[in-house]
């Protein structure tokens, strides 16, 4: 992907194999290309957030992660593993792409259609927002939940 888009710039954020990972960025000769942060909070995630074209988390493993919630929110396409509750957030090709874990082809592949085209990035991102600000919005949390008392006492 990167010999496609030379001009991108890779960040890694989180905590996983963060030396494994920069030992392989030196060996592909991409190293100069690649940041890893580490875990990030506060003012350093939210500049991460400003300048990234596109999210990724190819996690083996999730919840209902905050990172792609938040990036979506933001109107950042977002690329995320098929695990835990991402699929009742992301539907694939509409609002961001799903991908099974451990698939590196799948997700280069899915990495370059975002970045050839920002036409799609946009229109992904736009979606993905749209998701958000209807699903996960405060006034629509409220209602739901005082319709579930409303229920109970009923």
């Amino acid at each position: 992907m990167l010999k496609r888009f030379p001009e991108t710039k890779v960040v890694f954020g989180g905590d996983g194999e963060v030396e494994k990972n920069k030992r392989l960025a030196e060996e592909l000769g991409i190293a100069d290309r690649c940041e890893f942060c580490g875990w990030v909070t506060g003012d350093e995630r939210e500049a991460l957030f400003e300048h990234a074209a596109v999210h990724c988390l190819p996690s083996k493993n999730e919840g209902m992660p905050m990172s792609v919630l938040e990036a979506m929110a933001r109107g950042i396409p977002t690329i995320a593993t098929s695990v835990g509750g991402i699929p009742q957030v992301i539907r694939d090709g509409v609002n961001g792409y799903l991908m099974p874990v451990d698939d590196e082809s799948k997700l280069s592949g899915l990495l370059c259609t975002l970045m050839g085209s920002e036409d799609l990035r946009l229109s992904i991102g736009r979606a993905g927002r749209s998701t958000i600000s209807g699903r996960f919005n405060v006034k629509r949390n409220v209602d739901a939940i005082v319709q579930l008392y409303k229920e109970l006492v009923d």
